[in-house]
């Protein structure tokens, strides 16, 4: 679960198991021993991460990430679009990175933690700016649409990190949001948010990830 706070954290939910889905624990990702911001984190960093027990799982008043900091929680700032694939999770955490745009990161995890990677961070807002919902198509294409000033865009990342822009919202200066594949992944679709309007993007996406 990610958390749409400056000083939100990442969050995954243990079931006790398949006869019990609704029971479990609630965990928050730490990076070593005290409370890590990876908010200034640039591209390519990488941090061993593991995970800690909340003994408050649903607090009244909303301060889930106070308790999860004040036991060792790294700090994702403004997590909000995520994805699996290939075993991994992908997060866009859309305040971080050096110039607090945006950063995408890569999640391989295990029953006692993981690897955490920043695919990529925003050096430019002209290449990318405040990511937000992000999808993996079937051919593997990692896509995400942002929520920043001006004209947001549609966007796609590599493996190496490498950002290329796909589309640019030139109608208005309003949020882009929900993006998503067809199953057959021909078809790409996604929302603009401000002028009401769901729109799809058709072409040869698995070419684009050759």
């Amino acid at each position: 679960l990610t958390e749409d706070r400056p000083d939100g954290c990442l969050y995954r939910f243990v079931p006790e198991g398949p006869s019990a889905p609704y029971a479990g624990r609630l965990q928050a990702l730490a990076i070593g021993g005290t409370s890590a911001d990876t908010g200034a984190w640039a591209r390519g960093r990488r941090a061993e991460h593991h995970w800690i027990d909340l003994e408050r799982p649903a607090p009244e008043e909303d301060v889930l990430r106070l308790e999860a900091r004040s036991r060792g929680a790294a700090v994702i700032r403004r997590g909000e679009g995520a994805c699996l694939a290939d075993g991994a999770l992908y997060v866009c955490a859309t305040s971080g990175g050096p110039i607090g745009a945006g950063q995408i990161l890569r999640l391989e995890d295990g029953p006692d933690g993981g690897e955490l990677e920043v695919l990529a961070a925003s050096t430019d807002r002209a290449e990318l700016d405040m990511p937000d919902n992000v999808a993996i198509s079937p051919g593997g294409l990692l896509v995400f649409v942002e929520d920043g000033p001006g004209h947001d865009c549609l966007r796609a990342v590599d493996a190496r990190g490498e950002v290329t822009t796909l589309a640019r919202n030139a109608a208005s200066e309003g949020e882009l949001t929900g993006v998503c594949f067809s199953p057959d992944g021909r078809a790409l679709f996604l929302n603009m948010q401000e002028d009401g309007l769901t729109v799809v993007v058709e072409g040869d996406f698995i070419a684009l990830v050759g």
